[in-house]
């Protein structure tokens, strides 16, 4: 467990552990602290704040951090001030499977696989509606559902995953 900062000297050793974090605002620091209560995590946060393929993403417009759920998977989400939205999910092990399901019941994707029927784009014997959502997933990626920005889901180490959500 981190220990909350409740001072500038708790801030500095923090920087100290990962520079990065010296762009912060010291309030958005002891939220991220906060929230995340956990050393690991704060690392792959570090990860992607180091991340190459976010360039547009300046640490110092960073307004908001806080812990959140995307398709029931714990992840991080990071608004800007220029209204971009980040999720920084720590473990994506799950992710696809929850996507999977949540596609299964979603009554906008039973409307275009019917809709696919009815224009004679697909054949319900030969591909019934599970098949169609796996059809998609594997087609489009999990990144194109979740990721209304650009349809890309970034990997860093290990099992932790970033996207834009707007």
């Amino acid at each position: 467990m981190i220990p909350i900062p409740n001072d500038q000297a708790m801030t500095e050793i923090m920087i100290k552990i990962h520079p990065t974090l010296k762009k912060l605002d010291f309030e958005i620091l002891t939220e991220l602290i906060k929230e995340l209560n956990d050393d690991q995590k704060l690392k792959k946060f570090v990860e992607f704040l180091e991340d190459n393929y976010h360039n547009d993403l300046e640490i110092e417009e960073i307004t908001s951090i806080s812990l959140s759920e995307c398709y029931d998977v714990e992840s991080l989400e990071i608004e800007t001030s220029d209204n971009q939205e980040y999720h920084l999910i720590f473990d994506d092990s799950e992710l696809e499977d929850n996507i999977r399901d949540e596609l299964l019941n979603d009554s906008e994707y039973e409307y275009m696989y019917c809709e696919g029927i009815k224009a004679d784009n697909i054949n319900p014997v030969t591909t019934p509606f599970t098949d169609w959502i796996d059809e998609i997933i594997n087609y489009d990626g999990i990144g194109s559902i979740i990721s209304s920005y650009d349809g890309s889901l970034n990997e860093l180490k290990g099992n932790t995953v970033w996207f834009r959500g707007n």
